[in-house]
């Protein structure tokens, strides 16, 4: 599966800046057979690209997580994620990370 979108922010006045940014997310779902310790797994890509003032130069900024999403059950899943963000700007320090999250739906 793969979703994406593009958002452009007409600005209303000459103080207000235009924004864009363009987003693409994928995710592929395996349910595993019943016999496995856990209900499905889910690797995802997602890559967002935004750019809050299309008539500033270097302040826009790209984020990429790729990760995995495990169905322990139907309803509670373990995520686990790896996100780097890069701003355009020269000069700006990359961030980098792990993330984690136990979800459960009700």
């Amino acid at each position: 599966l793969v979703i994406a979108d593009y958002m452009r922010g007409k600005a209303f006045s000459a103080t207000k800046p235009t924004m864009s940014g363009l987003s693409v997310v994928s995710a592929y779902h395996v349910r595993t057979p019943k016999s496995k310790a856990f209900f499905a797994i889910e690797p995802v890509l997602r890559v967002d690209l935004a750019d809050p003032a299309t008539g500033v130069a270097d302040n826009a900024s790209t984020l990429i997580t790729a990760g995995v999403n495990v169905y322990l059950t139907a309803k509670a899943q373990l995520r686990l994620m790896f996100e780097t963000q890069n701003p355009s700007a020269p000069g700006a320090p990359t961030i980098s990370g792990i993330r984690s999250a136990w979800t459960m739906n009700f």
